[in-house]
């Protein structure tokens, strides 16, 4: 028996169907976070400041602010170790 998400999806015009399976099921075209698999997640830049590294990460707002915090005090025990 199908999820009721595949039922939902299926119900819809192919075109809207198409785009809800290209978009993991998120009408928004929101992907899945990397940390907890939530699908309202969007591809950001992390707060690394390293220039030649990939630092993009697709999380969800929560993860997001979670990271955010993490550079936030990584940087600040960096710049505080430099006085």
């Amino acid at each position: 028996m199908k999820e009721f998400k595949e039922m939902l999806i299926d119900s819809m015009s192919p075109h809207v169907a198409a785009s809800m399976r290209e978009t993991n099921g998120s009408p928004c075209g929101c992907e899945i976070c990397e940390r907890c698999g939530a699908n309202n997640a969007h591809r950001n830049r992390q707060r690394t400041a390293y220039v030649d590294s990939d630092n993009m990460m697709t999380l969800c707002p929560t993860c997001q602010d979670d990271a955010d915090e993490y550079w936030a005090s990584m940087w600040e025990d960096y710049y505080g170790g430099l006085l």
